[in-house]
């Protein structure tokens, strides 16, 4: 059976013989990065080019390459920058930039053929930076930093000693090393303390490294501290990694601070910055909710009306923000008077365990103006983020219970109370941030047939669905039986990488009897269909699902903080549903899948917008197959 015309829902990639780096522009404002190779490489894009904000630039280079890139910012028509200058000019060509600068560094296929990267404030900082690998890469031993993201993501500016300040008529705009600032032996690591063994910086005079470490624990902070700050993935030929300056965590412009210092910014939030939170929660709203439809031809004239139109509306949603706002301070302030709660008191006290609490949570959070609460989220997103929330959850969410509580000011005598209803829901809110990164990387890691646990992974999944028939070869027709489009599996998991080879190896394992049921259903001559391709396909939906927020009513609905193995779980749901769906419909042919496909995703998406759902398989758990009626 010929199944290519299912192959629009699988990705293509481009194989290339390079890494790739892709360089993002989060800021608000125009950056000009800087790019210089190590000694014996090149200097890509000739040093250094303009990127406008929200705009990205993507850069192939040599699978051995070596270098730096950092961001330069208010750069002149000549080429003289702010920060991080590198000689006057926009094509740096070699020259490094001036400190102090935030660095990314990497060199790719070094020891053991790893790539080893970091970010760097050995130079001092000027902006926030971030350097992860997103494509086409192995993990080794899954630790700390294997694979992980390096960066950052603190706005050290707003909080950088007076001492190592750099100030013009705008503020503090970097922030310098100690080495930079005083020049002497025992900030640079030098003469009588150029060994990792005389330069600590717990004992200098002044402990600066520290206050870098404290606000970016995964970024170098002096000479000597690479054990904590030196990151590596194994890379494949075409191996992808994002640079990305400005990386936001959240819908809010604050940036990452500890919990030590929430409570210590006390006063009320700017009105500027309140404004652009708001701004950017209305984009969110409008955004979710926004249905595409496409245009027609229209006049000018027409268009003009629609511009004007939508300033129009524009404005009306600033003003009922605003409204909305103030309003809601003043029923808060009320209800606080009247029942002695708080908002999130009277959230977790009112409303059962579930979807319906965790969601009112997360929305009273997001929706605080406290500045000590917008940093809190700001940290946990951040830690969700880096995919390291589920390690330090024993931490983390004891630190934000005890810190929302102070701030609330909530009575000792409900802390008890409190803590444990707001405990379960951060850690669901977090867990599930954390899982939707899992899945993305996931998602990325290309098929490797020269990794083990891959093949292995693969040949289980035939031997789960086929018992009784043995794999002849490891590329054969043979694979076309469980509904691959070709005699090799691996190029099929182009779009969904090892995330759809989980997903059905884990179908096929947990509920073989489920799996091998679906998979007689698709051997039907008329209504049959790929079974392994639309398995595939199905990993896309639910990744979808859970990307955009929608699987949030199941996951919040389970008794457990979400993890990797409940996404396989839900994936095993939507299989399992597709297929009764699928039979019902007895579609003609497979030309109809498309239609059928949309059909059952719009079904599960009205499912989820209950807020009491939860999706659970409810079948005997038995090793019995049936045949679709001819």
């Amino acid at each position: 059976m010929d199944f290519k015309f299912v192959l629009f829902f699988i990705q293509t990639a481009a194989i290339t013989t390079a890494h790739v780096i892709t360089i993002k522009n989060n800021c608000p404002f125009t950056i000009w990065p800087g790019i210089q190779g190590n000694p014996g490489h090149g200097h890509l894009e000739n040093g250094g080019f303009s990127l406008g904000s929200h705009k990205t630039h993507t850069i192939n280079t040599s699978r051995d390459w070596a270098g730096r890139i950092w961001g330069r910012t208010k750069c002149s028509g000549q080429g003289k920058c702010e920060t991080g200058d590198c000689g006057n000019k926009i094509k740096c060509n070699g020259a490094g930039g001036v400190p102090p600068v935030s660095l990314a560094e990497m060199k790719f296929s070094g020891s053991d053929g790893l790539d080893f990267y970091d970010v760097s404030l050995v130079d001092g900082y000027n902006l926030p930076i971030r350097m992860l690998p997103t494509g086409q890469f192995s993990y080794t031993k899954r630790g700390k930093y294997d694979c992980k993201a390096a960066g950052c993501v603190a706005d050290l500016n707003s909080m950088c000693p007076s001492e190592l300040a750099v100030k013009t008529g705008s503020g503090v705009v970097a922030c310098k090393s100690a080495c930079e600032r005083f020049n002497t032996d025992t900030y640079c690591c030098r003469g009588a303390h150029k060994t990792p063994a005389t330069c600590k910086s717990s004992s200098w005079p002044k402990n600066y490294p520290a206050f870098f470490k404290k606000a970016c624990p995964d970024a170098y902070s002096y000479a000597y501290d690479d054990t904590t700050s030196t990151f590596t993935c194994r890379g494949n030929p075409s191996t992808k990694y994002d640079v990305i300056f400005c990386p936001r965590h959240s819908s809010s412009s604050v940036l990452t601070l500890e919990f030590s210092h929430f409570v210590l910014s006390p006063g009320p939030v700017p009105e500027f910055e309140r404004f652009t939170y708001l701004v950017n929660r209305r984009k969110q709203f409008s955004t979710k909710r926004r249905r595409h439809v496409p245009l027609r031809p229209a006049c000018p004239a027409s268009l003009d009306n629609r511009h004007a139109q939508s300033s129009t509306v524009m404005w009306l949603y600033l003003i009922r923000s605003y409204i909305y706002w103030y309003l809601r301070k003043v029923i808060k302030w009320f209800l606080r008077q009247t029942t002695k709660l708080c908002e999130l008191q009277r959230i977790c006290y009112a409303q059962p365990v579930g979807a319906r609490r965790t969601l009112n949570v997360e929305r009273s959070l997001r929706d605080s103006n406290r500045p000590q609460i917008r940093g809190l989220l700001t940290v946990l997103d951040a830690r969700a983020s880096d995919r390291s929330f589920y390690l330090g959850r024993s931490i983390l969410i004891p630190n934000a219970v005890s810190t929302i509580t102070r701030v609330k000011r909530i009575d000792q005598c409900e802390y008890e109370r409190f803590n444990n209803a707001l405990g379960q829901c951060v850690n669901n809110i977090w867990s599930y941030m954390q899982l939707v990164e899992e899945i993305k990387t996931s998602a990325a890691i290309q098929y490797d047939c020269t990794n083990d646990v891959h093949e292995k992974s693969l040949l289980l999944l035939w031997d789960e669905l086929m018992p009784n028939d043995r794999l002849e070869n490891r590329v054969t027709k043979q694979w076309q039986d469980i509904g691959f489009q070709g005699d090799d599996p691996k190029t099929d998991f182009r779009g969904m990488g090892t995330l759809g080879l989980d997903n059905l190896v884990y179908f096929a394992s947990k509920y073989t009897h489920l799996a091998r049921r679906a998979l007689s259903h698709s051997m039907h001559p008329i209504h049959g269909y790929a079974f392994a391709i639309v398995g595939i396909n199905l990993t896309s939906m639910a990744l979808g699902l859970v990307v955009d927020g929608s699987a949030k009513t199941h996951f919040y609905n389970k008794r457990n903080a979400p993890e990797y193995e409940d996404f396989n779980e839900f994936y095993c749901y939507l299989f399992w549903k597709f297929d009764k769906f699928w039979l019902d419909a007895k579609p003609k042919d497979l030309m109809e899948f498309a239609i059928h496909r949309k059909q059952f995703e719009t079904t599960i998406r009205q499912t989820l917008e209950n807020i009491d759902t939860v999706f659970l398989i409810d079948v005997p758990n038995d090793n019995t197959t049936d045949v679709l009626n001819r």
